[in-house]
């Protein structure tokens, strides 16, 4: 599912840059301050390369380098009862765990550059260019939360099961 969820979220930002670029203006508003509103400028082309780059690098961050625990010695592995969950009999599905936990991150990652990009885009073609404040704060609050509820239950699913003693 989470997979599934990340592809329809890369395919809708390609989606966005596709529909989207041919109404923007040559030169559009990259950034915006605190308050919301734009304080610095680039060309069409430099946003959506941009917007390009940071897709591509979530896509290596949530999909590709999960892939790279399974090479990786135990001892880079940075999880709570590691004695436990990596061995053999419970490595494998271990990573597999962490591999999707991963994933469900890069969807959070995803929606939030989804509706930023958007509201980016937006303020270019109505003036003045201005993204919500209010809202992108709100946003960003709530993406906080995700992640650290998501940090919890990532941690309390490496618990040791009743009755596994840590090992040292």
């Amino acid at each position: 599912m989470a997979r599934r969820m990340f592809w329809i979220l890369l395919l809708a930002i390609a989606a966005q840059a596709v529909y989207y670029y041919p109404q923007l203006p040559e030169q559009v508003a990259t950034h915006f301050g605190v308050d919301g509103v734009a304080d610095d400028w680039s060309s069409k082309n430099a946003f959506f390369v941009g917007e390009g780059v940071a897709v591509v690098l979530m896509m290596l961050t949530f999909l590709v380098m999960p892939r790279f625990l399974r090479l990786m010695p135990d001892s880079l592995v940075n999880l709570p009862n590691k004695a436990y969950w990596l061995a053999p009999s419970r490595r494998e599905a271990t990573l597999q765990k962490m591999e999707d936990g991963m994933i469900w991150c890069g969807v959070a990652t995803l929606g939030l550059m989804l509706v930023i990009f958007q509201w980016a885009i937006q303020a270019n073609l109505q003036p003045p260019q201005q993204i919500p404040a209010g809202s992108l704060w709100l946003l960003l609050a709530a993406y906080s939360g995700v992640l650290m509820v998501w940090v919890v239950r990532f941690c309390r699913s490496f618990r040791l099961p009743a009755g596994e003693i840590a090992a040292s």
